[in-house]
């Protein structure tokens, strides 16, 4: 996504439900596939 000052490189993992029209989005530090778990499990 791009970067963040004291931060360095920030990447957006996005959530779109279309059927409930809701959507979220959290910016990680990393892309590791353990980014993408943890968008999905947290509340």
């Amino acid at each position: 996504m791009g970067t963040l000052k004291g931060s360095g490189r920030v990447y957006l993992q996005a959530v779109v439900d279309t059927y409930g029209s809701f959507a979220f989005g959290k910016l990680y530090t990393s892309k590791l596939p353990e980014t993408a778990v943890d968008v999905l499990y947290d509340r």
